[in-house]
């Protein structure tokens, strides 16, 4: 084998050796915009803002993301409790974990505010998006 031939094999495997690695360390980030949609209960930022969707950016797959602390008010006439769901996936999602540092039966009495933080974590393969869903139940 001449010199040329075997300066074109080193060169071709460092190519080959370098791509390897970079697809092993690329963090993979996708935009994601949420919706949010609340029954019987007002959502709002610390500034007394209301919120009424949920752009977490451009995330790292994989990752836990803590939303800034929400507060969350029962306009309802009755006490509540909260629940916390998903709907309408689109895009890419592989996998989605949602949750809440609310303790599941802690009674909100009306006109009464808890503060609540939300967090994701989220595997995509490309831009993706769901609706964040909190709604009170009554308790009788």
């Amino acid at each position: 084998m001449n010199k040329t031939a075997k300066w074109l094999m080193v060169a071709s495997a460092a190519v080959l050796v370098g791509a390897g690695a970079n697809a092993l360390y690329t963090q993979y980030t996708y935009q994601n915009n949420g919706g949010i949609a609340t029954v019987g209960v007002s959502l709002t930022d610390l500034e007394g803002n209301l919120v009424t969707s949920l752009d977490w950016g451009i995330l790292d797959n994989d990752t836990a993301y803590v939303w800034d602390p929400l507060n969350v008010t029962n306009i309802s006439n009755v006490p509540i409790n909260l629940t916390l769901s998903t709907a309408s996936p689109s895009g890419s999602i592989i996998s989605l974990s949602l949750t809440w540092n609310y303790t599941a039966g802690t009674v909100i009495a009306p006109t009464e505010s808890v503060i609540i933080e939300l967090t994701q974590t989220v595997t995509a393969t490309g831009d993706w998006s769901y609706t964040t869903v909190i709604e009170a139940e009554s308790v009788e």
